[in-house]
């Protein structure tokens, strides 16, 4: 596990409660799922796990094959920007390179599916998407990690 200013408690109600402001401040909803692949790709030293939510995303392997972490992709079947071909060939360079991956794609929502404040928001998808996140982050990140490193 790497040295990290952050760690994972595993309390799902701190989580839940910081959810908002997390968003808020770190562009959760905007920009995060390409600067989350891009930060795999940068820092593939500094990170235990990288989770994109309707990220543009890459299928060139030369770009990929830096990445160490996990990756936890959610996509949105309607997007029209990001869309199921682009994801399907990121996954299937993924695969080729031999990177922990896991990819879903939700059928019948478009892209920022997960915000609460825009057109597109689906409760139902965006409940899973966070579900899959806290089960991602969980698994792959543990308490304490970075104490005393």
């Amino acid at each position: 596990m790497r040295s990290s200013p952050f760690t994972f408690t595993g309390q799902v109600p701190v989580v839940e409660q910081d959810r908002a402001h997390f968003r808020r401040q770190h562009g959760f909803q905007r920009l995060g799922g390409g600067w989350s692949l891009s930060a795999a790709q940068l820092l593939p030293d500094e990170l235990d796990a990288s989770v994109i939510y309707y990220g543009q995303v890459t299928a060139d392997e030369d770009k990929l094959r830096p990445v160490t972490t996990p990756i936890l992709g959610l996509f949105a079947a309607e997007d029209t920007g990001i869309t199921v071909e682009s994801v399907e060939a990121f996954r299937a360079a993924l695969e080729r390179l031999r990177k922990e991956h896991e990819i879903h794609i939700y059928p019948g929502v478009g892209h920022a599916f997960a915000n609460p404040t825009g057109r597109n928001y689906n409760a139902e998808a965006a409940e899973d998407a966070w579900a899959r996140t806290l089960e991602f982050l969980a698994h792959h990140l543990v308490a304490g990690a970075s104490e005393g490193a």
